[in-house]
Order: C-alpha cells, then structure tokens, then sequence
C-alpha cells in the first residue's frame, strides 16, 4: 500500500499493478499562527468530528462490523461496506445484537414515555425477528438473550393492550 497526500475529497483507493494500492490521504487542515479565534473554533470543531468519525470506523473494524463511514465534500457522510472473509463469518452475530437493542429500547420506551411508543414499529420488528427465528436464522450464543428481551416487551405489549381495553 501506498499513502497518496492529496486534496480533501472522497475517498478512493486505486489498484496499480502487480496488486499494490494507492491510498488518498486527505489534507485535513492548515493551521497558522495568525489565525483568528473563529477560524480556529470552526477547526476544533470540524477535526473533533473528523476525529469521531474516524473513532466510530475502527470500532466499527474492532467489532468486525464492516460500515464504515466516509465523509464526502458537502458535509455529508456516506455508509461503505466493505464486507469478505472476516464479514461473512461474523455478520449473522452482529444482525442478532440489533433486535436485541431495538428490543430493550421499545420496552424502556413503552414503560417511561408510552404515548411515543409505536405498536406499528414494535410489530414490525417483531416480524422481523420471527421470520429469521422461524428459518433457524440465529446459531449464535446471543439468541437466549435477544429472545428474553423480545418475550418481556411482547408481555409489556400485550399488558399495555389489555389495560386500554379495561
């Protein structure tokens, strides 16, 4: 691999021969001495987000989730998946950790804040969930826990139905 400094821009890598890439690493700033206190907030600002993003991205490889983030000129950021061998062995673990955090949010927000829980939402996720469970989707150590988290708002949901009808 070959690290390309280069104007601030989206990133790309390119192939050359013999299988070696080109890496583009953006210029980030240019910092001067004269700057003025504006200028030199709106770079704090602006890198402390560089910096988070860049946090999110390789504790997104850590965790052998595979989106990554990239920053386009605009502002906007833009989701990549960069998926292979490491992906395919570990993207049917990550897929179970999300019902289980949509799960034990909808149930917190049922209990604290009912009047915006979404029965509409809960169902569509509890689709979700049944429809993999049903193929024998989840072969994980997490699935016990996804399905507790799932039994508990289902009973929550179900006690929220029967209270209004009473």
């Amino acid at each position: 691999m070959t690290a390309v400094l280069c104007d601030r821009r989206r990133y790309s890598e390119k192939r050359t021969k013999n299988d070696k890439y080109d890496l583009d690493f953006p210029k980030v700033a240019k910092l001067t001495v004269d700057m003025s206190e504006e200028n030199l907030s709106a770079f704090v600002s602006s890198f402390h987000g560089l910096c988070l993003l860049m946090y999110r991205n390789l504790s997104a490889r850590a965790s052998n989730e595979y989106l990554f983030e990239t920053p386009h000129p605009d502002g906007m950021l833009e989701l990549r998946v960069y998926a292979g061998g490491d992906s395919i062995k570990t993207f049917r673990g990550n897929v179970i950790k999300r019902p289980a955090e949509v799960f034990f949010n909808l149930k917190q927000q049922l209990l604290q804040a009912p009047k915006t829980f979404r029965k509409d939402e809960f169902l569509a996720y509890e689709q979700f969930y049944l429809n993999l469970k049903n193929i024998n989707y989840y072969s994980h150590s997490y699935v016990e826990f996804v399905e507790q988290l799932y039994r508990d708002l289902r009973s929550e949901v179900d006690k929220s139905a029967q209270e209004k009808t009473t």
